[in-house]
Parts: structure tokens; sequence; C-alpha cells
């Protein structure tokens, strides 16, 4: 009935149907699944809606109605083939002619499509996204229209961030078409430009820094270009801000002299406050990777900052904090015995800049002591009670957050049907600043910070730190709860660098003790409700590194809400990995859950290693959720996740897994032959420690996993120059050198020992290199007859590995009585053998011939 008045309504006045499509907005966040229903039809609806309509605020109020279905609902338009359409619509507004390309403000097409985009590679398996957006941003760049190339570089500059790690393979076509897209004749698509730069610069590091010639040069040639278009300058500057931050102090001192000349012209200059806040913003980046070569410059940039840090007018607050930040930067890059002679007057202008009430001066001013904390040290605790306060006095105001009865109404709260606190939270809605979750942020960021420099001296602080910790675990926006989580994870470290357990003891000593209790009950309660993963996820390596620090006296504390909260994790049920209702057998094979599900396998993994044999009973819970990940329809990463997580495991288990390894063998003998080289690897490396831990329980499984096991010793040319693939080769000869340390008689198999012999030396993987040049070593000295066909070789490995900077010097050691013997052996057929080594290698192994 909805979709009919909103069509019947389109017909007569597009402009009358905004409240009808907002109502299907509203409907799209209810926590009643009325839309679920029609949710395919109605987005197909509003996507031919949002093309077709001329107005561009309904074009967006129904793009927001299927972007919120992208973010809540992916695999329901996965399975209705419907990505390809949504990415149409998006490519169409990314594409399109805006009136007035340059208002930031304004919603435009472009704004529109970009959403969309962004929401895309969020949500949906990049199989389904990142093809389809580069071939558009090809084909859009190559046109002659300005609006298209605009776009295509709008396309690049969306998918950047989530699909940052796929995009590196490419980043030298992709530079090569924005650098030229910076000089094109239209300003518009020279600003698009820019901005994908910026993404670039942000996302692909630190191969992007690779190419600081080249990007210097044009960036200070755009800053330069006589007459041009200001934004396309205030773009550049930011994207140079965020490219000079990534590099290493030695290539930035290639250019510091002309870059801070350049940012000191800017500063002083006739310029815009826009490019005045971006110089100031080059000043900080040269000064974050320079470190202490940005000593020569700290005087007359000190100067700069202060003549900005004192203006008090409205319209000078920006740049006053800007430039605020930059301050702390700098003390960090001199160091404290430089800076010294500033700190009064910094402090004192900091204190004045939390009177200004300026939300971005605020959160400038947190970022300054978390700075100065990281500058000074322990020195920072003379100021930590006053700046403490400031923290927790900010994290506790409610300026920026509107709280609203979902009808608007706050007297609402006060009807006989809200029955508790509960109801009542229900029924809230919040509005919030982006400005006071930015300050909020940068204030319990500055407490990490605190915990983390001034050591013993924040202890007086640690029950008001866990205080406005525990009333700041629901606040509404997730990048608060994240620094919550951090400020815990810090209070854990805090304990144990100052109360770490006695020598060869897990008992913590009382202090620890007390803080550890007062923090973990959060910690848990925050894995236990919290709906974003990153914050999830930073609780879950709090909860770690407790336990890395302490023992299993954590696991005796912490117990059986520590392992619920755990299982729950495994099981993919916890608040956060809600997947909005989807059916768990439509997870795709590209899914893997990066931000959150390793960290809960690498917890898992630090309880085996704390419990060792003790573990068994939480091996057989957890065990049947750890297999799961490797079903037909999981990804890759959870494939090789699954896989390493069990080898850890078993490996510090030790002898209590022998009973389980008939379930397990068959499982990890399937993996050696996944289609991923990684997956392999880790089958692998697990087969080795299940043979060792595994005595003749594994001896029925030596057999098939040796069949599996000389395959991947077998590199395609095509992988050649691929690490995986060597990796893989050296785990899996490591893995046979392991059954036959177990067997004897497969020690002395021909057929074994040539494929064993075939995978050395170790290319990639030297932690390999104890267990296979010691079998090596009890071959050529047990059983010479069998290995005389070896010799020549096993010389070339002994050269390889005396040259091989990863292999540890005790095994070099270890390999010098065998390769004098062999050369012995070898008399005049020792020069022969070793033709394949480098000059190098030849002259490191004569050498060792020769010593005594």
């Amino acid at each position: 009935l909805a979709v009919k008045s909103a069509q019947e309504i389109l017909k007569k006045d597009a402009d009358d149907a905004a409240p009808a499509l907002e109502l299907f907005n509203t409907l799209a966040e209810s926590p009643v699944p009325v839309l679920e229903k029609y949710l395919i039809p109605l987005t197909k609806f509003m996507m031919e809606v949002s093309v077709k309509c001329e107005n561009m605020s309904l074009s967006d109020t129904a793009m927001r109605f299927v972007q919120s279905v992208v973010d809540m609902k992916p695999h329901r338009l996965v399975r209705a083939n419907m990505i390809p359409d949504v990415l149409r619509a998006a490519f169409y507004f990314v594409s399109k002619p805006d009136d007035n390309p340059f208002d930031p403000d304004e919603v435009t097409a472009q704004r529109i499509g970009v959403c969309m985009i962004s929401a895309l590679v969020e949500s949906v398996p990049y199989k389904h996204v990142l093809n389809p957006c580069l071939q558009t941003s090809v084909k859009l760049i190559k046109s002659d229209n300005p609006h298209h190339k605009r776009g295509g570089m709008a396309i690049i500059a969306a998918i950047a961030e989530g699909f940052s790690l796929l995009l590196r393979e490419a980043l030298p076509d992709l530079l090569d078409a924005t650098l030229s897209l910076i000089q094109n004749k239209s300003a518009m698509v020279r600003v698009a430009a820019c901005v994908c730069l910026l993404q670039l610069c942000d996302h692909i590091q630190p191969d992007i820094c690779n190419y600081h010639e080249r990007l210097v040069k044009a960036m200070v040639t755009t800053l330069d270009r006589p007459g041009e278009h200001p934004m396309v300058r205030v773009k550049m500057a930011t994207a140079m801000c965020a490219f000079l931050e990534g590099l290493d102090p030695e290539t930035m001192a290639i250019y510091i002299k002309p870059l801070m000349k350049k940012f000191g012209q800017l500063v002083t200059g006739n310029e815009s406050e826009d490019m005045k806040e971006m110089a100031i913003g080059g000043i900080m980046s040269v000064a974050i990777a320079s470190e202490e070569k940005f000593t020569p410059f700290f005087k007359d940039s000190a100067n700069a900052l202060f003549h900005f840090m004192s203006k008090k007018a409205d319209e000078d607050l920006k740049l006053r904090a800007r430039a605020t930040e930059c301050m702390g930067c700098v003390a960090v890059a001199v160091g404290k015995d430089i800076f010294r002679p500033c700190l009064n007057q910094v402090f004192a202008l900091a204190d004045e800049n939390l009177t200004l009430d300026y939300f971005s001066l605020s959160e400038a001013t947190f970022r300054l002591y978390t700075s100065l904390a990281q500058c000074l040290g322990e020195e920072f605790c003379k100021v930590l009670p006053k700046v403490h306060q400031y923290a927790v006095k900010c994290l506790e105001s409610m300026d920026g957050v509107e709280i609203r009865h979902q009808g608007g109404d706050m007297s609402a709260f006060h009807q006989e049907d809200v029955h508790d606190e509960d109801d009542m939270l229900r029924q809230m809605q919040y509005s919030i600043r982006s400005g006071a979750v930015d300050e909020k942020a940068a204030a319990i960021q500055s407490m990490q910070s605190f915990a983390e420099f001034c050591g013993r001296g924040y202890l007086p602080f640690i029950k008001p730190t866990l205080d406005i910790c525990k009333e700041m675990l629901e606040y509404p926006h997730e990048f608060v709860r994240h620094g919550v989580a951090a400020v815990l994870h810090e209070m854990i470290k805090l304990a144990h660098k100052t109360f770490p357990n006695p020598q060869n003891s897990n008992k913590m000593q009382k202090s620890a003790m007390a803080i550890v209790m007062a923090t973990l009950p959060h910690i848990l309660e925050m894995i236990n409700v919290e709906t974003d993963k990153q914050c999830c996820a930073e609780a879950v390596d709090a909860v770690k590194t407790s336990i890395e620090s302490f023992g299993v006296s954590i696991l005796e504390t912490a117990g059986k809400p520590l392992l619920e909260n755990l299982e729950t994790m495994m099981k993919e049920k916890a608040p956060c990995q809600t997947y909005h209702d989807e059916e768990q057998d439509a997870k795709d094979e590209t899914d893997h859950d990066e931000v959150l599900i390793d960290h809960v396998t690498d917890l898992l993994s630090t309880i085996a290693k704390a419990t060792g044999p003790r573990f068994e009973p939480l091996f057989v819970r957890f065990i049947p959720h750890l297999l799961k990940f490797n079903a037909p329809n999981r990804s890759a990463p959870d494939r090789l996740m699954a896989v390493g997580t069990i080898g850890d495991i078993a490996d510090h288990m030790k002898g209590s897994i022998k009973k389980y390894l008939p379930k397990l063998f068959p499982f990890i003998i399937k993996a050696l032959a996944d289609s991923e080289p990684e997956v392999r690897r880790n089958a692998a490396y697990t087969v080795g420690i299940l043979v060792v831990h595994g005595g003749e329980t594994a001896a029925p499984f030596y057999k098939a996993s040796i069949e599996s096991l000389k395959k991947l010793q077998h590199i395609p040319a095509e992988s050649k120059d691929n690490e995986f693939f060597h990796a893989c080769a050296d785990n899996a000869t490591s893995a046979i050198g392991k059954i036959m340390q177990q067997k004897k008689e497969i020690l002395t198999q021909p057929q074994v020992i040539s494929w064993f012999m075939g995978g050395l030396p170790l290319k990639n993987d030297q932690e390999e290199a104890k267990t296979v040049y010691s079998v090596m070593a009890t071959l050529l000295r047990q059983h010479t007859a069998i290995m005389k066909d070896h010799m020549a070789h096993a010389l070339f490995v002994c050269g390889r590995v005396f040259a091989t900077e990863g292999v540890r010097d005790n095994i070099k050691q270890g390999l010098i009585p065998v390769a004098k013997s062999l050369s012995g052996a070898l008399g005049s057929n020792a020069g022969a053998a070793v033709q394949g080594l480098s000059a190098e290698e030849k002259d490191r192994l004569l050498k060792v011939l020769k010593s005594k």
C-alpha cells in the first residue's frame, strides 16, 4: 500500500514524495522486520526512483534506503543478483554532471554514488565489486567527458581503503592515471584526481612511498602552478600531508629543506585559511616522518605555531587547533630536552584552549597532551592531575549529544508503559555532533597515552579511569568505545609493567591482582555486549595480553564468563557478529571476518599455551567450532586460520593431542590439497606438529601425509617468485623430515630421502632449519651408503646455509663438521658440487672448510 501511494505521489509531484520515501528509511531501521518480505522489490523500486528522479534530495533519500539494505542485508542482494544493478546505479551517480561540483556541503550526485560504492566495499564480498569498479573506472577515465573522468577517479577513491591490499599490484597504473589527470584542463577533474591521490596515499602504505621522487615533484608542481583553482591546491596539500607522514626519516631527509621552506611560505604568505591549515599539516607530517632530523627547523616552526596558537577570534580557532596538534608532533620529533623551554607557554595555551568552547580545538588539545606524554614520559606526571581531570570532564559532558524519544517528545519517557531502563533505552535515539565524538575520542585516547608513558605515576588515576570507562562502555559512538577498550587494555599492560609476576611463577602480586580484577570485568562486559567488531577485537586482545602477562591465574579468575564469551564468538553469535539474521549457509566463499575472528583464535591459542596439556577439556569444547571454518563454503582465510590454529594448539597440548589424531589427520591431509598455497603451508606445518606429538598414534597417517607433502615441493614455473609457494615447500620438507625422525624404517627409504633432499636448502621459512638440517646430518652420519648419491647436493646445501642470514648461528656451527666431512669424501669432485653457489657463498664455504 505504501509503495503504491509513493508511486502515485511521484507521478503528481516528486517533492511531495519525500515523506513517503522517508517512511521506508524509518521502517528499514525498525527492530520489527516489517520490510523483510518486500525487501527486494522495494529495493528495486527505490533504485528506479533514485535514477529517474530529477530532485537530488529525493534521489538521496531513495539511495539511502538501498544503502541501508547493502549495510544490513548484503547477502539478500547477492542471492537476488542485484549487486550489478546497485553498482550501475552508483556508477550513474558518480559520473552524472553537477551544477556546482566544488560545493562541499551540497548533496551531489557524485556523493550519493561514492557513498553507495563505499557501502558495497564494506559489506559485499570483493569478487562482486572489485572488477566492475576497476573496469568502469578505466572506461570513464579514458572518456573525453570531464564528468566521466571525474567519476572514474571517484570510484578509485571510494574503493582504495576497503580494497587496499588488492590494489597494491595495480598501484603503478593507478598512479599513472591519477598523475595524468592532475594536469587535466578541467579543474573538477584535477580536484577528483587529488582526492584519489589522497586515498591512495592514506591506504596503500608503505608501497606508495616507493614512488616518492615522482609524487613529491608532482605535488609541489601543482601547489606552485600559476592560477590553479584553490580547491585543487587545498586537496593536493591534503594528499601531500598524508604521503609525507608515511616516509621514513632517511627518505624525508632528501626533501626536508625545500619542503619546510615551501610550507613556511604558505603559512606566512597571503594564502587562504584552508591553505594555511594544510601548510601547518605539512609541517606536522614532516615532523612525524623526520623525527630528530626535524631539530634544525624547530625554532622557526615553534615561533610560527605559537603565532597561531595565541589567536582567540572565532574565525582563527580552526588554525589554532591545527597548530596545537602540530606542536605536539614537533615535541615528539625533537625530544624533551630541546622542547623543554616551550613547555610553560604550551601548557598555558592548552589550558586556555579548553575555555574557548570549540570542539576541534578541544580535540587538538587532547591530541597535544597525548604527544606531550610521549615526549616527556614520567615528567608528564607533574601535570597529570590537571589534564586527567580535563579528560574526565570532557567524557562526562553531554555537549553535542541530543537524546530524544523516537517520537521526538522527551515527556514520553514518563509514560506508564516504560517499565525499566532497558525499555527506555530502546525508545531513545541519539544525535551526536561529529565534533563532540572526535573530542571525546581524543580525550579517551589521551588517557591511554598517560597510562602508557607515565608508568607508576599513573597508579593513583586507575580508579577514576576505570570509573569513567564503565560509564562510557555504552556511549552511542564506536569511536569512543574503541578508545575505552584501548584504555582498559592499557590498564592490563600497566599492571604487568609495574607489578610483574615473580620470575618463573604464575602467581600474581597483590597490586597487580587488584588492577586486573578491577579491569577485567569491564573488558568481559564489552565482549559480551559490544556491537562493533573493532571494539570487541581490542577487548579480546586485552584478555590475551592479561593471560600472556599473568598466566593461568587469569583463567582461574575470569573462568566461566570468559570461556562462554569465547565460545559465543567462535560460534559467530556475539552481538558484533550478527549478520542481520542472515542464514549461516548464505555466507559467501570470499567472506572472512578479519576484524575479529583472527583475534579470537589468537586468544584461543594463547590459552592453550598457558595451560599446555591441561587445555584438553577446552579442546573438546572448541574444536567443533574451529573445524566449521574449513567447510567448503568458507573462505581461504577462514581455512587458513582454522588449520594454523589447530597446529598451534596441538603444539601446546603436546602428548594429550594423541587421542584426537584419528579425527584431525584426515582434516589436515585434505587441507594439504587446498587450492590456496597459504592454507597448504599451514597444513604442512600442522602435519609436522601432529607427527612430533602423536607418536605411534600418528603412524597410520605417515604414508598418506608423505604422498601429499611431496606434491607441495613442486613449484609451478608461473609461481617461482611467489613466496607462499616456497614457504609451503619448506614446511612440506620439514614435515617429511619430522616423519623420518619418528620412524626409522621411513628414514632409510631411498625414495623418501630423495624427496627430502630435493626440498633442500630451505628458501623461505628458516624457522624449519633446525629440523631439516639435523635430519640431513643424521642421514650423512648414520647412513653413509644410502646418502652417497646425495653428498654433492648436501655440500651445496651447507654452502648455501652458511651464507643465509635467517639461519641461526648454532645451526650453522652444527653443519661445519658435516661440510668438512663431505668435502673430504668428495675430494676432487667437491668443486663441481658447489658450482651452483654464488661467489660470495663459495668464499664463505671455503672459509668454513679451512677453519679449525
